[in-house]
């Protein structure tokens, strides 16, 4: 999916970037045959929402992140994951950090030398310091996940779980 959404913005990046719904939608579509049914049908309702919420390029280039993603998540079949990709690569949004991408959790396991990937929480916080360029960092990330190859990249393991102790059971 993530090549996907790279190869669909390499092809809007310019002057033919995405400025509305039915121009995101031909794209999309133009797309098909390298995705699954599913991820189709999130790209068909993601044009459905944003011609049902009356949301142009226009109106979307005016809300914050945290706005558009409200309104966007709302919606079956979009998450957080989905909206963060709009937001990076069709509006061209700077500050987005998208902390639940596989890519860009190995990729700062890499750049920074850790056996585990970070947890969601932990790898925001890390990123304030990357603010106001945080897609650009997500960029670097997936840069050296490309880099780094399949061989490293099998060697990050997930987040770190506490384990809790069982509780103490009370006998009768």
């Amino acid at each position: 999916m993530q090549l996907v959404v790279r190869e669909m913005s390499t092809r809007l990046w310019g002057s033919d970037r995405v400025h509305c719904p039915h121009q995101f939608l031909t794209v999309w579509e133009s797309q098909e045959h390298h995705l699954e049914e599913k991820q189709r049908e999130r790209g068909r309702v993601i044009s459905r929402s944003l011609k049902h919420e009356s949301l142009g390029a226009e109106q979307a280039k005016k809300l914050s992140d945290e706005e558009l993603v409200e309104r966007l998540v709302s919606v079956r079949g979009i998450g957080a994951w989905t909206v963060e990709m709009f937001l990076m690569f069709h509006l061209g949004r700077p500050d987005v950090l998208p902390i639940h991408d596989l890519g860009v959790k190995k990729g700062w396991s890499i750049t920074y030398g850790k056996k585990h990937m970070p947890k969601p929480k932990e790898l925001l916080a890390f990123g304030e310091r990357w603010r106001p360029y945080r897609t650009v960092a997500s960029w670097y990330m997936w840069r050296a996940c490309q880099r780094a190859g399949n061989a490293a990249m099998r060697k990050i393991r997930p987040a770190k779980v506490r384990k809790r102790k069982p509780a103490k059971r009370k006998h009768l």
